[in-house]
């Protein structure tokens, strides 16, 4: 009975298709897709510019609370707000106005 060998060519074109197939989907991973990596280093990116952004409005957030808590419970801030934004006065002041000329400048 004679020996049948197997088809060298055969044998090599699966080992190519599977080397082709593994690197397209290698490369779809790596390069292409929600999840590659590309992907992650975008995203990597947003989020240190969203913290970034979150602490400078925290700290705004934080300057807001403390000039809210000084407008609610300072009177030398209420006072100073009256008189510099509203120009309001005491009953009992007389107000004067002077006005620099361009040699006090």
């Amino acid at each position: 009975m004679p020996k049948v060998h197997k088809n060298p060519t055969a044998s090599r074109i699966r080992k190519i298709v599977l080397l082709v197939v593994t690197t397209v989907v290698l490369v779809y991973v790596t390069f292409v897709g929600e999840n590659s990596i590309i992907s992650l280093l975008k995203y990597k990116k947003e989020v240190t510019a969203n913290k970034a952004a979150l602490e400078k409005t925290e700290a705004i957030l934080d300057s807001l609370n403390q000039e809210n808590d000084k407008l609610e419970n300072d009177d030398r801030t209420i006072e100073k707000i009256a008189r510099e934004e509203y120009d309001m006065q005491r009953p009992d002041e007389k107000v004067t106005i002077i006005k620099k000329t361009d040699e006090d400048k």
